[in-house]
């Protein structure tokens, strides 16, 4: 058992094949294969997804866009974080993306920030689209599986092949396919450094699942970051609290330091920026790809990094 290499960042690199070694005895104990697809964080290898998930299906469409629409239900940090990176890097055009929340503050600001489409239902959100990305609070599921079930299963607003994908933590797929009889699902556990497209994203897919399904699914997880595929959803869970989790105990402990700089009579923005160089799971949140790290770091200081993990 091993990572396989090919990591584009030597530091996330790093993260990852930590997060794979932590994982690796309960992969030994149960026998499952641990895969990880990565080819250039863009688009995973194909090949490796038809071997894993049996050969002679069809291959992810190539023409530069995942799918013809995206329906995202569920507006939160990492429903932005994932819309962002589709739409900055030329994955996904924004027409081609609709989004519904609860909250019409927050689909707002995709709208304004990304030129998504805002949906007024869920249905809207789910007409016609390839991909439903189910992103809302776990304490919510319950409400939005009786809307999705009332309004879209059983009418023709949802396409045959369509792909359940859910983002929702400690939810596992077998709550969504006996609520909407959806059979194409994946399930993912992405972490908060996806915002700025360095986080890590562990994710596993039903058994239905075709294997150009999953290319596409890997090509997603891809543009936010690494992603690591599981055959074994019970390792949804250990993601949850490694790579979900970890990168707040490195805030908390950043935050401590910082507050150490200060009773030791440095002011906080001075501890603040002394405690910059990174640390492997800590930077990409701690700094932006484009802001100076300094004007960042007044609007994310760890306490506020930290506390975005538990929200």
């Amino acid at each position: 058992f091993r990572p396989l290499p090919n990591s584009h960042d030597k530091m996330l690199g790093q993260a990852a094949s930590n997060i794979l070694r932590a994982l690796a005895p309960r992969a030994r104990q149960m026998q499952c294969p641990l895969a990880r697809f990565h080819a250039d964080r863009r688009l995973m290898s194909t090949e490796a997804v038809s071997k894993l998930l049996g050969n002679g299906r069809k291959e992810a469409k190539r023409d530069g866009e995942l799918c013809e629409k995206i329906g995202f239900i569920g507006a939160g940090k990492i429903a932005q974080a994932i819309m962002g990176s589709l739409v900055r890097n030329g994955i996904q055009h924004p027409d081609r993306i609709s989004v519904y929340d609860i909250s019409v503050e927050n689909a707002q600001n995709c709208s304004k920030n990304l030129g998504i489409k805002v949906a007024k239902s869920v249905f809207e959100a789910a007409n016609e689209a390839d991909v439903v990305i189910l992103a809302v609070k776990p304490q919510n599921v319950e409400e939005m599986l009786q809307t999705f079930s009332t309004e879209i299963v059983g009418t023709k607003a949802l396409k045959p092949d369509f792909m359940l994908l859910s983002v929702i933590a400690g939810v596992p797929m077998k709550v969504f396919t006996s609520a909407t009889g959806v059979e194409l699902m994946v399930r993912a556990m992405p972490n908060t450094p996806v915002t700025i497209e360095q986080g890590c994203t562990v994710w596993c897919a039903s058994k239905a699942l075709p294997a150009h399904k999953a290319a596409l699914a890997s090509r997603l997880f891809g543009s936010i970051g690494d992603e690591i595929y599981v055959e074994d959803e019970g390792f949804l869970d250990m993601a949850t609290a490694i790579s979900g989790s970890g990168p707040a105990y490195l805030y908390l402990t950043m935050e401590a330091m910082i507050d150490a700089g200060v009773h030791m009579g440095f002011p906080r923005s001075v501890a603040q920026q002394a405690l910059a160089p990174p640390s492997p799971l800590a930077p990409p949140a701690a700094y932006s790809l484009a802001e100076p790290r300094l004007k960042l770091l007044q609007h994310l200081r760890p306490g506020p990094l930290s506390n975005a993990w538990a929200a």
